[in-house]
């Protein structure tokens, strides 16, 4: 059950932000490394990229590219539970 309260946490948060934001360079870059990890790309390409985002894009900027990568996001198909994950009783 906790993996899917996650799940609806992160749609949540993610939510709230494209609605009344403020979105920074530091949840683009972390929603880049979800994706990337999802597509199984190395994560650490992405060390820090925020501050591109936060020098570069005005908050608009910003929200419109949270939006789209939000699209993306959302559209990769969830694996579902874990259950080895949701079994073990020592996490």
């Amino acid at each position: 059950m906790s993996q899917i309260r996650s799940r609806l946490d992160l749609l949540k948060f993610r939510e709230d932000h494209l609605v009344r934001g403020p979105v920074d360079g530091l949840m683009i870059e972390w929603q880049l490394r979800r994706i990337a990890e999802l597509c199984g790309a190395k994560q650490h390409l992405l060390h820090q990229v925020n501050y591109t985002f936060d020098e570069n894009f005005d908050e608009e900027q910003r929200r419109l590219l949270y939006k789209v990568l939000n699209r993306i996001e959302e559209n990769i198909p969830w694996k579902g539970l874990d259950f080895v994950r949701a079994l073990r009783t020592d996490l």
